[in-house]
């Protein structure tokens, strides 16, 4: 899927300085793009998506600070419209890493 940035929000955070020095475990080749969370409108989308174009979203994928994102479909959740874009991408790593439910509760630490 792929989202255009003019609607879009991308964090930062440790992973990408850590990523930038070479540090980080895991490291995609080089040369590559930073950023990992992310949040935004669908500008296209594979058939058989449960995305379509113009639905907002937030998700994980290597290279969000670029102009677009391509995110595999089950690393991307519906942004609910109570939520920004802003909120949706500093939310993705917390939502995306440890599948909460609706009916379920975490706490979350270092949060604004």
């Amino acid at each position: 899927m792929s989202f255009p940035s003019p609607f879009a929000t991308s964090t930062t955070n440790h992973l990408q300085i850590l990523q930038a020095q070479g540090r980080y475990q895991t490291q995609p080749p080089r040369p590559f793009i930073l950023g990992t969370e992310f949040a935004g409108t669908v500008a296209a989308a594979p058939a058989g998506s449960p995305f379509k174009r113009g639905d907002r979203v937030f998700g994980s994928s290597q290279g969000s600070l670029a102009e677009r994102v391509v995110a595999k479909p089950e690393l991307v959740l519906p942004l609910p419209d109570t939520l920004s874009f802003d909120q949706g991408a500093g939310m993705s790593p917390i939502l995306l890493r440890h599948k909460l439910l609706a009916d379920k509760r975490c706490v979350v630490q270092g949060s604004m």
